[in-house]
C-alpha cells in the first residue's frame, strides 16, 4: 500500500524543493491549477476529502516530495466528480508542465488505488469538511466572510450521485481491465 502511495513523489523533477511547503507554497499551488482549469470553487473540498482519505488509507504522510501530485491528482478527480466538463490531462500537463500526460495517468492510477476506487462523498461529509474549513477561514481572516456558500439541498443530492457514480465507473474499468488481461 504505501509502495502506491510513494510512486506519487516530485523526486524526479530536478530542483524540486526538499522543504516542506508555507501556507503560501499550497495556495499559490491550488490557485493556478483551479484557476487555469477554470474548477468549481467546490471542488477544493471535495480535493481535501480525497487527500485526507487517500493518507489515512495509505498510512503515509504528505511530504516535501509528494504533497504537489498528491494536490494535483486530488483537484483533477475532484473535477471529474464534481464539473459538469473537466480538463483532459493533456491540459493539466501543460497547467503544470513539470508532469507528463503519463505521469499524471500513472499518479492518477496510484491515487485511484489509495482511494480504493472510492470517490463517494456523502452530504454529511461535504457539509463538516466545509464548516470546518469555513471557520478556519473566519478565524484567520478576522470574521471576514467564507467566500463560499452552503450547498443546496439539489446540489448537494448531485454531490452524492455523481461521486457514487464515479466509484461505479471505476469499478467497471476495473472489470474491463481484468477481462483483458486473463486468457479468453
Amino acid at each position: 500500500r504505501k509502495s502506491t502511495f510513494l510512486s506519487l513523489s516530485d523526486e524526479h523533477i530536478r530542483g524540486a524543493p526538499a522543504a516542506l511547503p508555507t501556507i503560501e507554497d499550497i495556495y499559490a499551488w491550488i490557485f493556478k491549477i483551479y484557476s487555469a482549469a477554470k474548477m468549481s470553487a467546490e471542488c477544493n473540498i471535495i480535493a481535501l476529502i480525497y487527500i485526507n482519505r487517500s493518507l489515512a488509507l495509505s498510512g503515509m504522510p504528505l511530504g516535501a516530495f509528494n504533497w504537489r501530485p498528491v494536490t494535483l491528482i486530488a483537484l483533477i478527480l475532484a473535477q471529474k466528480v464534481w464539473d459538469d466538463t473537466s480538463v483532459r490531462a493533456s491540459c493539466f500537463s501543460s497547467i503544470c508542465p513539470e508532469y507528463s500526460k503519463d505521469q499524471i495517468k500513472r499518479y492518477e492510477i496510484a491515487f485511484l488505488r489509495n482511494l480504493e476506487y472510492s470517490g463517494a462523498v456523502t452530504r454529511e461529509l461535504y457539509t463538516r469538511y466545509y464548516f470546518e474549513l469555513r471557520d478556519l477561514f473566519e478565524m484567520a481572516n478576522h470574521g471576514h466572510v467564507f467566500p463560499l456558500g452552503v450547498l443546496t439541498q439539489k446540489r448537494a443530492e448531485q454531490l452524492e450521485i455523481s461521486s457514487c457514480g464515479f466509484r461505479m465507473q471505476k469499478r467497471r474499468k476495473r472489470r474491463k481491465e481484468k477481462k483483458m488481461r486473463s486468457p479468453g
